[in-house]
């Protein structure tokens, strides 16, 4: 069962509650002899999965179904050879997912009362949606894109995407002032008035993406999405000054795409997009921190945990790897928190508030220790009243 990761995929991990609940997040090599590694890693977080299961105390049959299932759902040889840079394997019971992304995982294998998603979440934190308009006189075609996806846009049959096609069915403007005098032999002499040859193509380059932009305007959904430019040097600044489109980047993609496979266009534009445009989670902070001092930012783990379970938390920052414990208790509206696990049934809090914040519609970032905007805990909020 490969999945696509987005948030719907999260949230039905989140909502997975079981006992013995098995995360392993795994790097990979995508080619090479580096591939021979991939099963071994795999193996290996069995092994530790394993031990973690014989530590809590579980019979041997238990033990042994498991592990069956671990290697039941990844399949054979063929499965560790075609990988991406990160593999993530979630299992409870009867219920799995795998993962593979373009990211690449620190080995981690953990067993709780829910899956640790916390490195899927930090790999799509940065996610942006945005538009790739690929210019060509030959065809014109309009994609959109996200970290991890990319998806053509069908344009409609009145958008012209080739150039002399379009110039052919259009009516242009003539481009040449003709006029006649009568020469020495009474003949009539023609006299061209105009433009060299260089500005007719221009002008003529302009008027055909005009057209194009026209049904670009129409085929993009969503006007606050960014869109890159990709094409040869000297049909960028054309096309801008042809087009009404409100958030091209900045910064194009100069290169000729004609013969690029999709996957090397998408891979080429994130790079490109990820640097000119602020990522989310840097936003996230910058709205916590303007929040400071006011009812609507809190890094108190206490009620942290409460205000995501009640739907108060617009905005939860976590760190990556902490884990605190304790038990909450919605109907007093209390949290109990511990550094350690307790003898008692604890709930691991940051995972808890991760899963609330996530159910209840709202947005989570995963950072480094260094990079919280607290100090002194692990997770703040930004809170919706």
């Amino acid at each position: 069962m490969m999945t696509n990761l987005n948030k719907e995929t999260l949230i039905s991990l989140f909502e997975h509650d079981a006992p013995q609940s098995i995360s392993i997040y795994l790097p990979m090599a995508r080619a090479g002899k580096e591939t021979r590694k991939n099963s071994i890693r795999y193996k290996n977080a069995t092994k530790q999965v394993e031990t973690l299961l014989e530590k809590a105390g579980h019979d041997q049959r238990m033990i042994k179904d498991t592990l069956e299932k671990l290697s039941d759902i990844i399949g054979g040889y063929e499965f560790f050879q075609e990988q991406l840079d990160g593999l993530a394997v979630f299992l409870a019971g009867d219920f799995y997912k795998i993962i593979k992304l373009p990211v690449r995982f620190e080995q981690q294998v953990e067993i709780g009362g829910t899956f640790e998603l916390r490195p899927l979440l930090e790999a799509l934190q940065n996610d942006t949606e945005f538009y790739i308009l690929a210019l060509s006189k030959k065809q014109s075609r309009l994609f959109r894109a996200g970290k991890f996806n990319i998806a053509e846009i069908e344009l409609g049959s009145d958008t012209p995407t080739n150039f002399d096609e379009a110039m052919r069915y259009d009516d242009p403007e003539d481009q040449l002032q003709h006029q006649t005098i009568s020469s020495a032999d009474g003949g009539n002499t023609p006299i061209f008035h105009g433009h060299t040859e260089s500005d007719k193509m221009k002008k003529d380059l302009r008027r055909f993406f005009r057209m194009l932009d026209n049904g670009m305007e129409k085929a993009i959904t969503d006007h606050n999405l960014p869109v890159l430019l990709v094409g040869l040097e000297y049909l960028h600044p054309v096309y801008r000054d042809a087009s009404r489109l409100p958030n091209i980047i900045e910064q194009g993609i100069e290169i000729r795409h004609d013969h690029m496979t999709i996957d090397d266009l998408h891979q080429l534009a994130w790079e490109t997009v990820k640097k000119e445009v602020e990522s989310p989670a840097s936003k996230a902070i910058e709205q916590y921190k303007s929040h400071l001092g006011n009812d609507k930012s809190s890094a108190d783990l206490s009620q942290l945990p409460l205000a995501a379970a009640f739907g108060r938390l617009d905005t939860l920052l976590v760190e990556k790897d902490s884990k605190r414990w304790g038990t909450v208790n919605t109907d007093k509206k209390e949290t109990i928190v511990r550094d350690e696990p307790s003898e008692h049934e604890d709930t691991e809090l940051l995972s808890y508030t991760v899963k609330q914040t996530l159910i209840n519609g709202g947005q989570v970032y995963v950072f480094d220790e260094e990079q919280l905007p607290s100090a002194e805990s692990p997770a703040a909020g930004i809170l919706r009243y």
